[in-house]
């Protein structure tokens, strides 16, 4: 369901790859958890707070649910490696 999210997405051209992380990665996903999602955008593409505030949008109505959308340099030094290793990918282009 996230592909076919990105596949319908204006700015799916934008998009170098949508992974999932978390708690609906691991099967531990509760009635109000969220939906993880670690997008990277393809090189020299300019992602502002506008554009990501539209996928973000955009992933919330098609999924159905809330969504935490997050790009590789938002994470935390903390577990940023963790998180890329252990992402699934759903979507490449």
């Amino acid at each position: 369901m996230i592909r076919e999210t990105v596949e319908h997405d204006i700015l799916k051209d934008e998009i170098k790859k949508v992974s999932l992380f978390g708690s609906y990665l691991h099967g531990t996903a509760k009635i109000d958890s969220d939906i993880d999602i670690l997008i990277e955008f393809k090189p020299k593409t300019s992602v502002g707070f506008f554009k990501l505030a539209g996928i973000y949008r955009h992933f919330k109505e098609h999924l159905g649910r809330e969504v935490d959308l997050v790009t590789p340099g938002a994470l935390s030094k903390y577990f940023r490696d963790e998180v890329i290793h252990s992402a699934e990918t759903v979507y490449e282009g």
